[in-house]
């Protein structure tokens, strides 16, 4: 390890001054020593106050709160590192996955129409190809979101946008309607844990300053449903029918959406080899500390330094809070942190003990990061390695039980209901809007071209409303107004669009719900990672992603059925989840830290 400056130390660990608020049970009696522990020493941190059961819920708890809190290091490392060409590159390649994600979302809307030409389907049954795709994107935002908690981010981070490519290639050359269905339910599933995984992976690697940046990348997804509608745009007037009976199939007359689909696949295989051979991505270095892994921490931000030419040494202080004997009378271990000693004071465990890596290339347990927390010896600590336990369905309740702990349940609730009822409203509208301009445009020879047209705008639209979420979080507004403002002004242009009748009109209508909603997407986008703690910040934003994927498999079916009721009822209920979404914002905690990834960042 290279030398250190000490007065640089010195004057970082004395700049703090804060006091702990740990309220825990009684029948939990070594963890009432917890706040001398933290607090042990010149250097302290804070941490909410939290009440909890006694038991093993409590321990649990305790053990994640110590996880989500003992990145406090970390967080002061990472403003020294500070935004560079390690970020820089991250955040190109984190944009291109949510622009291949999104372009694979809007490919759907965009060639919907010619495949019912092409297999001769009814609305009810096209819908079926929506519901694939977002019953795939359902259990890949579970799967990988629990993955990326269990073995980190940087395998989500290169499968997923593989995946996408792969599948979408296949789709292309799908013989029936069936198996297009199947290749778009895969390719659900990459997708699915693609865009919060890599939103969760760049938002680890920001310092606390830089964070609104997380929104901005949305201007990427934004590009995605441009590119989509783009390509549909040059590639499918010249090979498209309006008609199946009249249409001449075996001659490629109507092969214009097989072109589309392989495109984008191709450009989606592009870019996950850009991310491969182009840059070298270094597991989040956020992560390796919540799961205990503080030696290949170090290790990856002294790589991101040396990458940025930032001339700074790295060591297990930069990681970590160290402590030292201080004025509170608390005994503290020798060279171990406060927040260790902490650790050693939770009861046992009887499960075992999983160790971190002897070093950074060390195959992983995926349950290292999970595993509990109890006494360590200094060399189990550094060194120790346990037997490995692939008990798959065990983390995964473990993890989900988390969501659930005082410290998050309403929070978690109420973002599952956010992002529910904001994908329902928003599917029922998009993946139908190419069909009903197309069905504006009248018996026009140029219906098909004028139709994609207008979606072309719609599309481009959205592109300013990503920088309009980034600079509205930033304003007195904050995060919460920001979305139920966003969320409130894209039902009132959904009714809007439900009034108009001229082409012009229902252009800019359509605009404005494409500005809007994704200035709200950006909006949530940004803020649901921020909100949650670093050891279940991944399952959370999966399982909110699952949720809406949920909603979208339903959306579909649900128009067909308000449909056939009135052709206007599926606006009109879009625009009331719309409004039910907007107070569901407001409701959120009201809550603020100002340092740390431990949550919490709405106000």
């Amino acid at each position: 390890m290279k030398p250190r400056d000490h007065s640089r130390t010195h004057s970082r660990t004395h700049s703090r001054t804060v006091t702990p608020h740990l309220d825990l049970a009684p029948e939990a009696s070594n963890h009432a020593r917890l706040n001398g522990a933290i607090s042990a020493g010149g250097s302290s941190y804070s941490t909410p106050r939290r009440s909890y059961e006694s038991g093993s819920e409590s321990e649990e708890a305790v053990r994640d709160a110590i996880r989500d809190d003992d990145d406090r290091g970390i967080e002061e490392t990472l403003e020294r590192l500070g935004f560079g060409a390690y970020q820089w590159r991250l955040f190109a390649l984190c944009g291109c996955g949510w622009m291949s994600d999104n372009s694979a979302l809007q490919c759907i809307a965009v060639v919907l129409p010619r495949v019912r030409v092409h297999f001769n389907l009814g609305s009810e049954i096209a819908g079926l190809l929506s519901a694939s795709m977002m019953a795939g994107m359902m259990l890949g935002a579970v799967g990988w979101g629990v993955v990326s908690d269990i073995l980190g981010r940087a395998l989500p981070f290169h499968s997923t946008l593989l995946l996408t490519a792969i599948f979408g290639i296949a789709a292309s050359f799908a013989p029936n309607f069936w198996a297009l269905c199947l290749c778009m339910f895969f390719l659900g599933t990459a997708v699915g844990g693609s865009m919060p995984t890599d939103g969760t992976l760049f938002l680890e690697n920001l310092p606390h300053s830089k964070q609104y940046l997380l929104t901005l990348l949305s201007v990427f997804f934004s590009f995605g449903a441009v590119l989509a509608s783009g390509v549909g745009y040059l590639l499918l007037p010249s090979a498209s029918c309006r008609h199946h009976d009249s249409c001449d199939f075996e001659n490629g007359a109507n092969n214009g959406w097989r072109h589309v689909l392989f495109t984008l696949g191709a450009i989606n295989l592009a870019c996950a080899i850009a991310r491969s051979l182009l840059f070298r991505l270094h597991e989040s270095p956020r992560y390796l500390v919540s799961s205990g892994r503080d030696k290949e921490a170090v290790v990856v931000l002294q790589a991101i330094a040396d990458y940025n030419r930032h001339s700074m040494d790295i060591d297990h202080n930069d990681v970590r809070v160290s402590q030292a004997a201080g004025e509170s009378g608390v005994s503290v271990m020798s060279n171990l942190s406060g927040a260790e000693e902490a650790r050693a004071l939770i009861p046992p465990s009887d499960e075992p003990i999983m160790s971190p890596p002897a070093s950074p290339m060390a195959p992983i347990s995926p349950l290292s990061p999970l595993s509990p927390l109890t006494p360590r010896s200094r060399s189990s600590r550094r060194g120790g390695r346990s037997k490995p336990r692939f008990d798959w369905l065990h983390d995964w309740q473990k993890q989900m039980a988390k969501l659930f702990s005082p410290r998050w349940r309403r929070t978690v609730i109420l973002m599952w209901i956010i992002w529910g009822l904001m994908a329902f409203a928003y599917t029922m509208f998009n993946v139908w809007l190419p069909s009903v301009l197309e069905s504006r445009q009248g018996d026009d020879d140029n219906a098909i071209e004028g139709a994609l047209k207008e979606y072309v705008l719609y599309a481009v639209a959205g592109c300013p409303g990503s920088v309009m979420g980034a600079w509205m979080v930033q304003t007195k507004l904050g995060r919460r107004k920001s979305l139920a403002l966003c969320t409130l002004a894209t039902g009132l242009a959904m009714l809007a669009f439900i009034r108009v009748r001229s082409k012009v009109a229902s252009t800019i209508s359509s605009m404005l719900i494409s500005l809007t909603g994704t200035a709200m997407y950006a909006v949530l986008y940004g803020m649901t990672p921020e909100t949650f703690g670093t050891s279940i910040r991944g399952t959370a934003c999966g399982t909110s992603a699952a949720l809406s994927r949920l909603a979208g498999v339903i959306a579909p079916v649900v128009a067909g059925v308000l449909l056939a009721i009135q052709p206007t009822l599926p606006l009109i209920v879009t625009a009331a989840v719309y409004g039910v979404t907007a107070f569901s914002a407001l409701l959120l905690p009201k809550s603020r830290v100002t340092r740390g990834s431990g949550g919490g960042q709405m106000h």
